[in-house]
């Protein structure tokens, strides 16, 4: 288990674009790797399987899909709580 908890807003520029992700400043630091790592964790308390992206600047990044942006009424510049849960 990891349990770690952070605030984020979504939206990380890679290469011009914005994608709708929130970045974990202290994942490497947690996870003891920067490679893309598949985890549990919950976005606003909706649950989720997905893998840590890094960003490419040193933190991963937890990609945020579509559906769970309409699930959530959240867009990119808005903010989300997510939790971590442990590795998948």
């Amino acid at each position: 288990m990891i349990n770690k908890t952070f605030t984020g807003t979504i939206g990380v520029e890679i290469k011009g674009s914005i994608w709708p992700c929130v970045l974990w400043s202290e994942s490497k630091e947690v996870l003891g790797t920067g490679k893309a790592t598949k985890v549990r964790a919950s976005v606003d308390g909706n649950p989720v399987i997905t893998a840590l992206m890094p960003s490419g600047s040193g933190p991963h990044m937890l990609p945020i899909s579509k559906p769970l942006l309409k699930k959530l009424h959240k867009q990119i510049g808005d903010s989300v709580t997510v939790v971590i849960v442990e590795l998948a």
